[in-house]
Parts: C-alpha cells; structure tokens; sequence
C-alpha cells in the first residue's frame, strides 16, 4: 500500500507518463509524486480530471455544504485552499488576506479534547471517510489529490484513539492519514466475507441532513447513537432515493476487493449470504453500526495507518475507491 512517484514534472504531463502513474495508482491505490515545487493549480485539476473524464466537475449541489466554506484558487475553481493562518494576497492570484481556518475534531468528536491537550501536542483522526456524497447519480469520485504547497513545522503530534485500546502514534503536523481498503477486506474472516461479498448497504436519503445532529466516536471511524438522527420525512430528499451500494468495491486493473462504505450515514443493511440468497434488512441503527464496527475498527492500528504527503511539494493522490482517510 503506497507508492512514491519520482523524475516527473507534473506542469509537463505526457499522456505516457500518465498511463503509468494510473496504472501504479490502481496497484498501489496511494502515490505521493515528489519535488513538485512549481505545481500548478490547473496542473493539479488536470490530473484529477485525467484519473476521471467523466466526472461533471462539480463539488456538488450544495457548494457550501460539501466543501465546508473552503476558498477556491482563483480561476481554477475546483481547486479549494486547506489550511490554518493567514494566507497572504497574490498566492495564485488571491487579492486579498485570507485567515484559513482548519477543520477540527472538535466539532465532531462528542468527547474531544480540550484546547489545552491540543496545545500541548495531542490530536486525534478527525474522520475516516472516502470523498462521496451518497446521493442519487452523483458520480463518487475516483481520486482525489491533496498538493503540499505549505507545510506546518514543529513537532510531532500525538495521535490517540481514546476508545479504550490505549492506542496512540505519532506523525508530524498537518498531514493526513490514509487506510487501505483492500488490505481491510483481506483481514476480514472468511465468514464475514460471505455477508460483504453479498450484502449491500443503505445510506440514508440526504446523508448528512441525516446526522447533522449526531457527534462522531473518538477513533474518528463510528458515530455516537443518540437518537438524534433527522426524522427521514423532514430530509431533502425522499426515502425512495436513498443509495443503496455494495460493501465491497472491485479494482477495475488488479481485481482486488476494497471493503468500502461509510458508516456514519448508513441507515440499513440489506444482508446475505449469497448470491441467491433473500436479502434480510437490519435496520435498528444501534445494530447496523455495532456489525459495520466490528468489521473495520479491528484494523485501524498503528501499523495500517500510512501518513501524507511528507515533504513540501508533494502531491498525494489516492484512489477514493480503495482507500480511507481522515485529517490529522
């Protein structure tokens, strides 16, 4: 799981040596290109758009919403600005002062850290998550590319999982964490990989309307259950437009499976044990989260979790249907 991608200028692009990152995409399902110091926001939207011609280039229908208030480059819209402090005028033509501001768990931890454990260097996985919205035709998206123009310094954070494994690892500032999807499904056992090989789950109509209300565990993979979940007959959209999916994702280059769903806004699961077999819906939230934990929270270890981009100038691109990942 990962790659490093070397000798490429991605302001120059061949169509050949875009053949063989996907092609290392898709075998490795994360690459960091380096030294790429000059890299372009047009450059950077182009690759995404190379990985996924037929994306309709759109964040979503809510714009603010999906991207969370994030600044746009100018003149390269889909390029959004992430970060903390302020961003100074002219960079990549801003014309004015910007003050980032960086999303935190603390927002959606239900039991986060204080101001002063943060400060004092300890942090958490904010939200483990694949870059989709889970609504009717929209496109899920293939890649997504995060580009280290600038890069925090100082020392390593603390990572804790504060979930009673008394798990913790340390990572440098500002980077995030990715998870491979496909060795998540190859941990699992042959008996739960009878039910995710034929199952499906159902994500609630409107997602995240559905949960806007809920608060999210401390290890940054479950939600909390406190009946606060939006009644469905006051969501945007009706129930009969709620996405049902598979768990599990196929490669389309190496035939690889990827245990894939994201189950903070799952609201059924339509199981079973074969192809043949009838489908039997679960649909007790409490059981739906507790069976979806039980198959992911076993893998999330130090050991599984691998940390981007590392240097300043690095892209970091990743294949959203293999993988997981959350800010750190």
């Amino acid at each position: 799981f990962g790659a490093s991608v070397s000798g490429v200028d991605l302001n120059q692009l061949s169509r050949e040596d875009f053949k063989e990152i996907e092609y290392a995409l898709y075998k490795y399902r994360l690459l960091v290109v380096r030294d790429q110091p000059d890299l372009r926001p047009e450059s950077q939207y182009r690759i995404n758009c190379l990985f996924d011609p037929d994306a309709t280039g759109k964040h979503g229908v809510r714009r603010k919403n999906l991207t969370g208030g994030l600044p746009s480059v100018p003149d390269c819209e889909m390029v959004r600005i992430v970060g903390r402090g302020t961003l100074p005028a002219g960079h990549y033509g801003t014309t004015e002062p910007m003050e980032l501001k960086a999303g935190s768990h603390q927002a959606w931890h239900k039991t986060p850290l204080s101001d002063d454990e943060l400060a004092s260097g300890d942090t958490r996985f904010s939200r483990w998550h694949q870059d989709a919205q889970y609504k009717p035709g929209n496109h899920t998206a293939r890649v997504t590319t995060i580009y280290a123009h600038t890069l925090p310094h100082g020392p390593d954070v603390k990572i804790r999982w504060d979930d009673g494994s008394g798990l913790t690892m340390s990572a440098q500032p500002g980077r995030t964490a990715f998870m491979d999807a496909t060795k998540m499904y190859e941990a699992l056992s042959d008996e739960d990989k009878r039910w995710v090989d034929h199952s499906l789950v159902e994500y609630a109509p409107s997602p995240y309307e559905f949960i806007i209300n809920c608060k999210g565990l401390s290890n940054g993979f479950g939600i909390s259950s406190d009946d606060l979940e939006t009644p469905i007959e006051d969501l945007p959209l009706p129930e009969s437009q709620a996405e049902r999916l598979p768990l599990v994702w196929l490669n389309p280059v190496t035939g690889e499976k990827a245990l894939q769903f994201h189950q903070i806004i799952v609201r059924k699961i339509h199981y079973r044990t074969s192809d043949d077999g009838e489908y039997r819906v679960i649909d007790d939230l409490r059981e739906v989260r507790k069976m979806l934990d039980d198959l992911q929270r076993p893998f999330l270890t130090p050991s599984n979790v691998l940390v981007a981009p590392q240097e300043q100038g690095d892209l970091a691109i990743w294949l959203n249907r293999a993988c997981r990942h959350s800010p750190v």
